[in-house]
């Protein structure tokens, strides 16, 4: 109600660590170089937490997914880091507990942490920073395959028939589950948790009185194919919208505009040189291709139709793996 919709707002990779490398830098993924997750980032200038920093803001970071660990190289720019997925803070850094989940633990159990354990310390970082002026950047993963029910509603998935073809990295009580309305509702009631979790942050500025000087900025990496293209509960392998077209809401004090949809398209590239420049940073220099600022969209001015090339790793797990790139344009009979 407060912020400026971007209602066709397309993702730049529909796999994560692409996408947010974009995301938070302004550069598409064909110039980032960065296709597939588990990349090691090297040095990265134009990180927006870099930016931040070298202004004089306090920065802070808190992940869920694995492909945005800190050992990739996510830590630049950040005062905090916080991409513990363990229950307690600080206890999975210790080399002896580490080992020993790795030896216990099934494979995929700290490829991600619940999101309410992120904000729970989001929500510190907040309060501990009220009094300076901060960049913050809390990621969700909630939405994500497999989605999380708890032990009895999974034991009443329906099982009576041939098990759906889900991805081979969802557990096995998960696997066999034969619905799709059933994991739609699941993927709805992960979403409808995450709204919430969201909603606690910006309580959070509220009742730190920041509410009225602080930009907030509401996207996705990537969408989720749940039937489309006879695709399951899936990502990355597609350059579907399904994969592509995703949310984007900013808020900002000196918008003026409030509950103002765009309709014309956008990249998420976009988005890093939108916040500093609300912020009041200097930009870098322009780099053909690279994303723009929408300061006039979200002042109200007239949309800018603008194309969106997104890109995808088309074979994973090789050295030089291919890359296909898709070019999403708006025409005035529709998408193209």
């Amino acid at each position: 109600r407060d912020g400026v919709r971007f209602s066709q707002a397309i993702a730049p990779a529909p796999l994560t660590e692409a996408s947010h490398l974009s995301i938070l830098t302004g550069l598409p993924v064909y110039q980032t170089g960065v296709v597939a997750n588990g990349t090691i980032l090297g040095d990265r200038p134009s990180l927006l937490s870099r930016r931040f920093s070298d202004a004089g803001y306090v920065t802070g970071g808190f992940v869920s997914g694995f492909p945005l660990h800190g050992k990739y190289g996510w830590t630049q720019g950040f005062d905090v880091y916080d991409d513990d997925f363990g229950a307690i803070a600080g206890l999975h850094r210790l080399t002896i507990v580490k080992a020993w989940d790795q030896l216990t633990l099934p494979g995929n159990t700290l490829r991600e942490r619940p999101g309410r354990q992120t904000v729970d310390r989001a929500l510190g970082f907040v309060q501990e920073n009220s009094d300076r002026p901060f960049f913050m950047w809390v990621h969700l993963f909630d939405p994500h395959a497999p989605y999380d029910v708890s032990e009895e509603e999974l034991m009443r998935a329906p099982r009576d028939g041939e098990p759906l073809d889900l991805p081979y990295y969802w557990p096995p009580p998960h696997a066999s589950i034969t619905s799709t309305d059933w994991l739609i509702e699941a993927y709805e009631n992960e979403i409808s948790k995450t709204d919430a979790l969201l909603g606690e942050l910006l309580d959070a500025l509220e009742q730190e009185g920041l509410t009225d000087n602080t930009i907030v900025a509401f996207t996705a990496d990537h969408g989720e194919s749940l039937l489309e293209h006879d695709y399951l509960f899936d990502h990355g392998d597609y350059l579907y919208d399904a994969s592509l077209w995703v949310p984007l809401v900013i808020k900002a004090p000196q918008l003026g505009v409030a509950g103002l949809v765009q309709d014309c398209q956008v990249s998420l590239v976009h988005v890093a040189p939108t916040l500093a420049d609300l912020a009041g940073i200097a930009e870098l220099a322009p780099t053909p291709g690279a994303g723009v600022s929408l300061r006039d969209e979200l002042l109200g001015a007239a949309c800018v139709e603008r194309p969106a090339v997104s890109s995808n790793v088309a074979a994973r797990f090789v050295d030089e793996p291919p890359v296909d790139h898709a070019l999403r344009t708006i025409l005035d009979h529709g998408v193209n």
